[in-house]
């Protein structure tokens, strides 16, 4: 049992021992590689396993080390979980220690060499066979619903304690479900025997035997096949009345401005009074220009409203009733994975 000071020394040294090469990762995922181990420490020193499974997983799809795969595995064999336990530690050892190691590490690889013989006294090991197949036949076994590699079947495979259930399925064969109950270190040869079966088959088909139909879609309001309608996305004669639209009210507030700073300039030379600047010979002549040019503005404010106000109504009535889009193909699968190398960072999919 190690004390609480180890304990935390190899706490410590868990967001220290990050063995990626350093081209391979940015600083945020470090940090962040760096920030999940020291949380999922926490959570192992505190008895929660499957929370500190979860965020060591995280740090190692960050940043790999074998700190990170240590804790895995001891959380893995505290939930029974041996086959993933031992695998982690085989990974572990098969890493080494190179010159210099961190504490961390080394603590890593030494304990991982006793959780690996402490599980190997304790993993249960199941054969799978089958019997009353066709020497041609290809068939699916299947343990707790999931399909079982091929290459597994007839071999003494590692396997955690605990209940399982096996079937088989092939076309024109079926195995019933058996149950199978391992304890730790046990042993056991079980078959599987297939009998002849007409409806059966590789893949299984609904209850009614009928073909899998897609579940129906949420009933939507018919639409007008001539037309997009709001429905549809605003075609582009859409966005250019509205920029016209737009443009032409800002003209008109432009002017608008403008017409009141003549009338306040009006205001100015007429002392208050524009009765007064009538009277006076001298200033009749300033008054009318400075009048003429206020009124112009005004009437162009008031024509700058009115198209802005109808080239924006345009718009809209131009994506009512503008021609609905070609639909565009639906994707069922697209897939995208990172290909990362040295000095090269590529992308590869399907769709």
């Amino acid at each position: 049992m190690m004390s609480r000071a180890t304990w935390a020394g190899i706490f410590a040294s868990v967001s220290l021992t990050l063995v990626s090469p350093s081209w391979a990762q940015t600083d945020d995922q470090i940090a962040a590689a760096r920030a999940a181990a020291d949380a999922g420490a926490n959570s192992f020193e505190a008895g929660n396993w499957e929370k500190a499974i979860g965020y060591f997983e995280r740090a190692e799809a960050l940043v790999h080390s074998p700190v990170h795969l240590w804790y895995i595995a001891q959380a893995s064999a505290k939930l029974g979980r041996l086959v993933v336990a031992k695998e982690r530690c085989v990974k572990v050892r098969r890493e080494g220690l190179p010159e210099g190691a961190s504490s961390g590490r080394i603590a890593a690889y030494e304990g991982c060499e006793s959780l690996i013989r402490e599980i190997e006294g304790r993993l249960a090991s199941l054969t799978i066979e089958v019997s009353g197949l066709p020497d041609d036949a290809e068939f699916e076994v299947l343990r707790n619903g999931a399909k079982v590699p091929s290459a597994i079947v007839g071999v003494p495979a590692p396997i955690d304690p605990g209940t399982y259930t096996l079937a088989g399925r092939a076309n024109g064969f079926k195995a019933d479900e058996l149950k199978v109950h391992l304890s730790e270190s046990e042993r056991k040869l079980v078959t599987l025997r297939f009998i002849s079966d007409p409806t059966a088959s590789l893949t299984p088909e609904t209850t009614s035997g009928s073909e899998t139909k897609p579940a129906p879609a949420a009933a939507t309001a018919p639409v007008d096949s001539r037309r997009g309608g709001f429905r549809a996305g605003p075609p582009i004669g859409s966005y250019l009345a509205w920029v016209i639209g737009a443009g032409a009210i800002g003209a008109g507030i432009g002017m608008g401005v403008h017409s009141i700073g003549l009338g306040n300039q009006l205001d100015d030379i007429c002392m208050g009074s524009r009765t007064n600047c009538r009277k006076d010979v001298y200033e009749l002549s300033t008054t009318q220009k400075v009048e003429s040019d206020r009124r112009t503005f005004e009437i162009l404010s008031v024509v700058g409203y009115g198209v802005g106000g109808a080239a924006i109504l345009t718009g809209f009535a131009i994506w009512a009733f503008h021609p609905a889009p070609t639909p565009i193909a639906k994707i069922d699968h697209f897939e995208v994975h990172p290909i990362i190398g040295m000095g090269r960072l590529d992308l590869v999919g399907t769709f």
